[in-house]
């Protein structure tokens, strides 16, 4: 009983050893090119890291967005919604609805839901990182503040 149970527990604590997902390599050299490649302006490393972090988020909310729209073929629609919402794009509204041949509400309701589904990934992806769901809420605040 007590070998089944050694490796029961063995067993259920594995992941720690190996995770899920597999092994993440940190390759000297590249971590340094990382850091050297960044335009510090006096700032922090640890300052540095948690906006690179705070990146990586959002990269990878736009990421998941991008393969839902590709997944109906709103290529172009996700580029022109994610240049209006970046203020990327000095075209008018107007411009951009005509260019995917949309109606202006029609344009801005889509921008709406873009921008609403950008919210529900970014608390989704946040509610994966943090322990307690009370502190999503701080941790998106953080993020934005990162992306100032």
């Amino acid at each position: 009983m007590e070998n089944f149970l050694a490796n029961e527990w063995k067993f259920q604590n594995r992941e720690k050893r190996s995770p899920r997902n597999g092994l993440i390599s940190l390759d000297a050299a590249e971590v340094e090119a990382w850091y050297q490649n960044e335009n510090l302006d006096g700032e922090q490393p640890d300052v540095l890291f948690e906006r690179k972090w705070a990146k990586a988020v959002m990269n990878r909310v736009m990421s998941r967005i991008e393969d839902e729209y590709s997944a109906v073929g709103e290529e172009a629609r996700f580029q022109s919604l994610m240049a209006v919402s970046s203020g990327a794009s000095a075209l008018k509204y107007a411009e951009v609805a005509d260019d995917l041949g949309m109606s202006l509400a029609g344009f801005k309701s889509a921008l709406r839901r873009f921008r609403l589904r950008c919210r529900e990934l970014l608390r989704i992806e946040v509610a994966s990182l943090v322990d307690d769901p009370r502190d999503i809420d701080d941790e998106i605040a953080h993020v934005v503040e990162l992306l100032k």
